[in-house]
């Protein structure tokens, strides 16, 4: 994660924030998709009942919720984006302690 922060930072001097993101994304997902296809047994019939889930994580997990954290980062301190980043552990352990308390498993 170290490296990461410190080479979106780089490239956030150099590049548009939201241009950035986007870059991350497309290469996420074709990535993704491309593993999943020699990894995964897909039916496109399963991927249809789950849309919206896949739209929600989609859009708002990863879109909206990324892309403020490119944006903030440009503008955050080296070592205070460094300490919010690495809480990211502590929070979902948060959720998914709440998840166990309401008897949600994966």
């Amino acid at each position: 994660m170290g490296n990461s922060n410190s080479c979106n930072r780089t490239l956030l001097k150099r590049i548009e924030s939201f241009k950035l993101a986007f870059y991350q994304f497309t290469v996420c997902a074709l990535l993704s998709w491309l593993a999943a296809l020699f990894t995964e047994s897909t039916e496109f019939q399963n991927i249809l009942k789950a849309y919206l889930p896949i739209l929600y994580a989609g859009i708002f997990s990863v879109g909206i919720a990324f892309t403020i954290q490119v944006i903030a980062q440009k503008e955050a301190h080296p070592a205070n984006a460094a300490i919010i980043m690495s809480l990211e552990a502590v929070f979902a352990l948060i959720g998914g302690y709440f998840c166990c308390l309401m008897n949600q498993f994966l």
